[in-house]
Protein backbone atom coordinates (compact mmCIF):
# COMPACT_ATOMS: atom_id res chain seq x y z
CA UNK A 1 0.00 0.00 0.00
CA UNK A 2 1.41 3.33 -1.05
CA UNK A 3 0.78 6.44 1.01
CA UNK A 4 0.79 9.64 -0.97
CA UNK A 5 1.44 12.74 1.10
CA UNK A 6 -1.09 15.48 0.65
CA UNK A 7 0.16 19.02 0.95
CA UNK A 8 -2.58 21.36 2.11
CA UNK A 9 -3.22 24.56 0.22
CA UNK A 10 -2.87 27.36 2.74
CA UNK A 11 -3.31 30.98 1.81
CA UNK A 12 -0.66 33.22 3.21
CA UNK A 13 -1.79 35.60 5.91
CA UNK A 14 -0.80 38.60 3.78
CA UNK A 15 -3.06 37.36 1.00
CA UNK A 16 -5.90 37.00 3.49
CA UNK A 17 -5.16 40.52 4.69
CA UNK A 18 -5.24 41.76 1.09
CA UNK A 19 -8.54 40.00 0.49
CA UNK A 20 -9.93 41.31 3.80
CA UNK A 21 -9.02 44.89 2.93
CA UNK A 22 -10.58 44.58 -0.51
CA UNK A 23 -13.72 43.04 1.01
CA UNK A 24 -13.87 45.94 3.48
CA UNK A 25 -13.81 48.42 0.59
CA UNK A 26 -16.56 46.49 -1.22
CA UNK A 27 -18.59 46.31 2.01
CA UNK A 28 -18.26 50.06 2.52
CA UNK A 29 -19.40 50.75 -1.05
CA UNK A 30 -22.33 48.36 -0.63
CA UNK A 31 -23.19 50.03 2.68
CA UNK A 32 -23.41 53.40 0.92
CA UNK A 33 -25.52 52.00 -1.90
CA UNK A 34 -27.72 50.12 0.53
CA UNK A 35 -28.26 53.24 2.62
CA UNK A 36 -29.49 55.11 -0.43
CA UNK A 37 -31.66 52.15 -1.45
CA UNK A 38 -33.08 51.79 2.09
CA UNK A 39 -34.20 55.43 2.00
CA UNK A 40 -36.21 54.62 -1.14
CA UNK A 41 -37.33 51.06 -0.26
CA UNK A 42 -37.29 50.70 3.56
CA UNK A 43 -37.82 46.91 3.65
CA UNK A 44 -35.51 45.92 0.82
CA UNK A 45 -33.93 42.48 1.28
CA UNK A 46 -30.73 43.85 -0.26
CA UNK A 47 -30.07 45.58 3.06
CA UNK A 48 -28.67 42.30 4.38
CA UNK A 49 -25.83 42.15 1.86
CA UNK A 50 -23.53 44.91 3.26
CA UNK A 51 -23.51 43.61 6.86
CA UNK A 52 -22.75 40.10 5.60
CA UNK A 53 -19.87 41.40 3.46
CA UNK A 54 -18.52 43.49 6.37
CA UNK A 55 -18.71 40.45 8.67
CA UNK A 56 -16.73 38.39 6.13
CA UNK A 57 -14.20 41.23 5.85
CA UNK A 58 -13.75 41.27 9.63
CA UNK A 59 -13.15 37.51 9.70
CA UNK A 60 -10.65 37.75 6.83
CA UNK A 61 -8.80 40.58 8.59
CA UNK A 62 -8.69 38.56 11.81
CA UNK A 63 -7.36 35.49 10.02
CA UNK A 64 -4.99 37.63 7.96
CA UNK A 65 -3.36 38.96 11.10
CA UNK A 66 -4.12 42.67 10.89
CA UNK A 67 -3.38 42.73 14.61
CA UNK A 68 -0.31 40.52 14.38
CA UNK A 69 -0.55 37.65 16.84
CA UNK A 70 -2.83 39.58 19.19
CA UNK A 71 -5.67 37.43 20.44
CA UNK A 72 -7.62 40.52 21.51
CA UNK A 73 -7.52 41.95 17.96
CA UNK A 74 -8.94 38.69 16.63
CA UNK A 75 -11.58 38.54 19.35
CA UNK A 76 -12.59 42.13 18.60
CA UNK A 77 -12.96 41.41 14.89
CA UNK A 78 -14.90 38.19 15.53
CA UNK A 79 -17.21 40.07 17.94
CA UNK A 80 -17.71 42.71 15.22
CA UNK A 81 -18.63 39.96 12.73
CA UNK A 82 -20.96 38.27 15.23
CA UNK A 83 -22.63 41.61 15.96
CA UNK A 84 -23.43 42.00 12.26
CA UNK A 85 -25.02 38.52 12.36
CA UNK A 86 -27.07 39.48 15.43
CA UNK A 87 -28.28 42.65 13.71
CA UNK A 88 -29.22 40.69 10.58
CA UNK A 89 -31.23 38.22 12.71
CA UNK A 90 -32.91 41.13 14.50
CA UNK A 91 -33.80 42.74 11.17
CA UNK A 92 -35.25 39.51 9.80
CA UNK A 93 -37.26 39.04 12.99
CA UNK A 94 -38.54 42.62 12.75
CA UNK A 95 -39.57 42.12 9.11
CA UNK A 96 -41.63 39.06 10.08
CA UNK A 97 -43.30 40.95 12.91
CA UNK A 98 -41.41 39.23 15.72
CA UNK A 99 -39.48 42.10 17.20
CA UNK A 100 -36.92 40.93 19.72
CA UNK A 101 -36.22 44.15 21.61
CA UNK A 102 -32.89 43.05 23.02
CA UNK A 103 -31.15 42.16 19.75
CA UNK A 104 -30.86 45.65 18.23
CA UNK A 105 -29.14 47.34 21.19
CA UNK A 106 -27.07 44.21 21.87
CA UNK A 107 -25.88 44.01 18.26
CA UNK A 108 -25.12 47.73 18.08
CA UNK A 109 -23.19 47.69 21.34
CA UNK A 110 -21.20 44.61 20.34
CA UNK A 111 -20.47 46.21 16.96
CA UNK A 112 -18.90 49.24 18.64
CA UNK A 113 -17.17 47.23 21.36
CA UNK A 114 -15.66 44.78 18.88
CA UNK A 115 -14.36 47.56 16.65
CA UNK A 116 -12.90 49.46 19.63
CA UNK A 117 -11.11 46.39 21.00
CA UNK A 118 -9.78 45.45 17.57
CA UNK A 119 -8.77 49.05 16.83
CA UNK A 120 -6.91 49.46 20.11
CA UNK A 121 -5.04 46.20 19.62
CA UNK A 122 -4.16 46.83 15.98
CA UNK A 123 -2.83 50.28 16.90
CA UNK A 124 -0.92 48.89 19.90
CA UNK A 125 0.67 45.96 18.07
CA UNK A 126 1.53 47.85 14.87
CA UNK A 127 1.61 44.81 12.57
CA UNK A 128 0.45 47.07 9.73
CA UNK A 129 1.69 50.58 9.12
CA UNK A 130 0.35 53.94 8.10
CA UNK A 131 -3.37 54.63 8.28
CA UNK A 132 -4.06 50.88 8.40
CA UNK A 133 -2.60 50.87 11.91
CA UNK A 134 -4.94 53.59 13.20
CA UNK A 135 -7.98 53.24 10.94
CA UNK A 136 -9.89 50.59 12.89
CA UNK A 137 -9.42 52.59 16.09
CA UNK A 138 -10.70 55.71 14.35
CA UNK A 139 -13.75 53.80 13.11
CA UNK A 140 -14.37 52.44 16.63
CA UNK A 141 -14.10 55.89 18.23
CA UNK A 142 -16.45 57.31 15.57
CA UNK A 143 -18.97 54.53 16.27
CA UNK A 144 -18.70 55.20 20.01
CA UNK A 145 -19.29 58.94 19.48
CA UNK A 146 -22.40 58.27 17.42
CA UNK A 147 -23.67 55.70 19.95
CA UNK A 148 -23.24 58.15 22.82
CA UNK A 149 -24.90 60.97 20.86
CA UNK A 150 -27.82 58.70 20.00
CA UNK A 151 -28.17 57.34 23.54
CA UNK A 152 -28.04 60.83 25.05
CA UNK A 153 -30.66 61.94 22.50
CA UNK A 154 -28.48 64.82 21.37
CA UNK A 155 -29.95 66.57 18.37
CA UNK A 156 -26.95 66.97 16.10
CA UNK A 157 -28.93 67.39 12.90
CA UNK A 158 -27.68 65.10 10.12
CA UNK A 159 -25.06 63.65 12.42
CA UNK A 160 -27.21 61.93 15.04
CA UNK A 161 -30.42 62.30 17.02
CA UNK A 162 -32.61 60.17 19.27
CA UNK A 163 -33.69 58.07 16.28
CA UNK A 164 -30.14 57.01 15.49
CA UNK A 165 -27.26 58.08 13.32
CA UNK A 166 -28.07 60.48 10.53
CA UNK A 167 -26.95 60.49 6.91
CA UNK A 168 -23.78 62.46 7.61
CA UNK A 169 -22.72 60.04 10.36
CA UNK A 170 -23.35 57.04 8.13
CA UNK A 171 -21.42 58.67 5.28
CA UNK A 172 -18.42 59.43 7.53
CA UNK A 173 -18.51 55.83 8.80
CA UNK A 174 -18.53 54.46 5.25
CA UNK A 175 -15.66 56.73 4.20
CA UNK A 176 -13.61 55.65 7.24
CA UNK A 177 -14.26 51.96 6.49
CA UNK A 178 -13.32 52.40 2.83
CA UNK A 179 -10.16 54.34 3.74
CA UNK A 180 -9.16 51.62 6.21
CA UNK A 181 -9.77 48.93 3.58
CA UNK A 182 -7.63 50.79 1.03
CA UNK A 183 -4.87 51.32 3.61
CA UNK A 184 -4.89 47.61 4.48
CA UNK A 185 -4.71 46.65 0.79
CA UNK A 186 -1.77 49.02 0.27
CA UNK A 187 -0.02 47.70 3.38
CA UNK A 188 -0.57 44.05 2.41
CA UNK A 189 0.55 44.64 -1.18
CA UNK A 190 3.76 46.32 -0.07
CA UNK A 191 4.45 43.40 2.29
CA UNK A 192 3.93 40.87 -0.53
CA UNK A 193 6.47 42.55 -2.82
Amino acid sequence: MTITPVTPVVASTRRLLLLGGATLVVGAALELGSGILQSLLPQSPLGFVPPAVLAVAAVLLALGGVGGRSVLARIGLFVYAAAHAILMIASIAAMTGNVIELLFPLGGTLLTLGMLVAGIEVARVGAVGGFARWGLLLVGVWMLFIDIATFAALDLGGLANADGPGFVAALVGVVLLAAEGIAIVVSARSALQ
